[in-house]
């Protein structure tokens, strides 16, 4: 058994901002590992028994045969005459400002459309939350187009679309497993580009609503469940875009947990203030998702109901 841990391994590697190393193994399915893992793998690929690293690293040995064994699963363990690893040197990083100034504009936009022109808050039949409603639903679409179109940008390979539950929640997403080959303000743009699509239609919507003065009935509906959605995916407390900007800009992996953990421990410094922003933020997003269901789906409901 000891000698099948000796084969050679056989992926691409490269380095990250937070000093972590990004593995991507023939699956493509890319991963991190930290860098005494790295070596760990560096020395098992250089002949070095399983038994023997353990003893070099203090490491359990069953620890070293679970890390092969994820090596393995994932098509990266093979013939000693067939294994490569592979470096590839970081890729130059870009700005973010034109970005920032563009998201900027657009949310300025959005708040003088809220002080000056908004006023219907409530729809009053049940078919005018179903039109919302389903309106609203079809603009998660823009919202992962947004990420794809900047990730089939800077990736190699086409990323792939899927579609999947969040929580009990329907959602179609796109595979940006890549990202993690790439610097950090192109990881942070690929993340960002879903709420920057959804804030495009917003003001989309809103110069339908300036111009067409009763498109403002059903608009601001729709702008407020744009919102909630954004305030749930922003929420850096779930594995959404939120957590993954904000792991991006501090460099901090764990972040959820780290958070959590000083806020119940009474702990002051910025990851208990990181805890207790985004238990504020899941707040406001279940009062949306209560806003939306009172609003859109009851009004449905009892109607289909008293259809019997």
């Amino acid at each position: 058994m000891e000698e099948n841990y000796r084969s050679s391994f056989l992926f691409t590697y490269g380095s990250l901002d937070d000093n972590t190393i990004w593995i991507q193994p023939p699956s493509n399915n890319i991963f991190r590992i930290d860098r005494q893992t790295f070596q760990v793998i560096l020395d098992l690929n250089a002949g070095l028994s399983s038994k023997k690293v353990a003893e070099k690293y203090g490491i359990p040995q069953e620890e070293i045969h679970n890390l092969i064994e994820k090596f393995r699963k994932e098509g990266a363990l093979t013939r000693s005459s067939q294994g490569e690893i592979r470096f590839r040197k970081k890729e130059e990083d870009i700005s973010l400002l034109g970005v920032y100034f563009f998201c900027i504009l657009l949310l300025a936009v959005q708040i003088e459309y809220f002080r000056n022109v908004a006023h219907t808050y409530f729809l009053r039949y049940w078919y005018e939350g179903a039109i919302v409603g389903f309106i609203s639903l079809g603009a998660v679409f823009f919202h992962e187009l947004g990420h794809y179109v900047v990730a089939k940008k800077f990736f190699r390979n086409r990323p792939k679309l899927g579609f999947g539950f969040l929580f009990i929640f329907p959602a179609i997403y796109v595979n940006t497993q890549e990202a993690w080959t790439l610097p950090k303000n192109k990881r942070i743009l690929i993340n960002i580009a879903g709420v920057l699509a959804d804030m495009m239609v917003n003001t989309v919507a809103i110069i339908l609503a300036v111009n067409f003065s009763h498109m403002e009935y059903y608009i601001t509906p729709f702008l407020i469940t744009q919102y909630t959605r954004i305030s749930f995916v922003l929420n850096p407390l779930f594995p959404t875009d939120g957590y993954w900007l904000l792991s991006d800009f501090t460099g901090v992996v764990n972040l959820s947990k780290r958070g959590l953990e000083n806020l119940f421990k009474l702990k002051f410094n910025w990851y208990s203030v990181y805890g207790l922003t985004s238990l504020i933020m899941t707040t406001l997003s279940l009062l949306g998702l209560i806003w939306f269901f009172f609003n859109v789906i009851q009004k449905v409901f009892f109607k289909v109901v008293s259809l019997f």
